[in-house]
């Protein structure tokens, strides 16, 4: 549980966070607002990592993303989208083309990573951005 907790206390973060790159990122929708496409990793038969609660990664995406939807969705101008709705599995093609297809300023997967291997560092955060000329920019 205190997993989850951390987990929505970063998310509460990330959102503020991402509010303040928002200001001068290009609108693209139709009606100008700005589009946030959060995709809350792992579903349906891919459960994720397995928590000691026993938890599964995939709800506790799920979980995340919606505290942070609602949280995003109160600011003027900006709309948010899921890329899934409920415990299912998809690509990440397809998730990927959800963001496209919506014309998404941002894309933000969720994760929980995990491991048992104690030499192996499952903590941070990962951004991926589009001039990052396919280099990942680690956050630990």
């Amino acid at each position: 549980m205190n997993k989850i907790v951390k987990g929505l206390m970063i998310a509460g973060t990330l959102g503020a966070s991402l509010m303040a790159f928002t200001r001068t990122a290009d609108a693209k929708d139709k009606d100008g607002n700005i589009v946030i496409v959060i995709d809350p990793g792992h579903g349906g038969e891919d459960p994720g990592s397995l928590a000691t609660t026993g938890a599964t990664e995939s709800k506790c995406n799920y979980a995340i993303a919606e505290v942070m939807k609602k949280e995003l969705s109160k600011y003027d101008g900006v709309k948010v989208y899921l890329t899934r709705e409920e415990d299912t599995w998809m690509t990440n093609m397809g998730r990927a083309m959800i963001a496209a297809d919506l014309n998404a300023d941002f894309l933000i997967s969720i994760h929980n990573n995990s491991t048992s291997d104690e030499s192996i560092s499952a903590n941070g955060c990962l951004l991926y951005t589009s001039d990052a000329a396919d280099e990942a920019r680690s956050v630990d």
